[in-house]
């Protein structure tokens, strides 16, 4: 009989936290749509992202630039930290679209976390490889939901 009652009790108060944690769920208020993270926090992201390891090769010679001291890395970092969680911010309720979005928005937040590590680590050689991760994980959504002709469904 003891046994009865504490399988009773514990059933009964999985329950109610259950249906705290619903109730208890932080709200959200979306204030920006896709094409608005897109083309703000997103582009300014990956931009800094991707021109903070480059090499160039003109007239001169071959040109490499990464980032030479705290600021600049912390800069790197910053960027993949704010393309790993704009992941996130894709996949809310107000702007998601369907599964295979968010496939794609995962792969922005998986990308966007390895490149912070990488910035973390001060390694321009990791930096220049996530941004290719980056890149690929942008280039795949994009193939599918602007050039497959599917219209975002806050335009017009």
């Amino acid at each position: 009989m003891p046994a009865a009652l504490l399988l009773g009790a514990t059933t009964a108060f999985g329950v109610a936290c259950s249906g705290f944690g619903a109730a208890g769920a932080t709200p959200f208020k979306t204030v920006a749509s896709v094409d608005q993270l897109m083309l703000g926090p997103i582009a300014h992201a990956s931009r800094t992202y991707w021109n903070a390891v480059s090499t160039v090769v003109d007239k001169d010679g071959i040109h490499e630039h990464a980032p030479g001291n705290d600021t600049e890395w912390t800069t790197t970092w910053s960027a993949a930290i704010t393309l790993a969680e704009s992941g996130n911010l894709l996949m809310m309720a107000d702007r998601t679209r369907g599964d295979d979005w968010n496939a794609f928005a995962l792969q922005l937040v998986d990308a966007g976390n390895r490149a912070a590590h990488a910035a973390e680590a001060r390694s321009a050689e990791q930096v220049l490889e996530q941004g290719e991760q980056i890149y690929a994980a942008c280039t795949a959504c994009h193939m599918k939901f602007v050039m497959g002709g599917e219209v975002p469904r806050d335009v017009p």
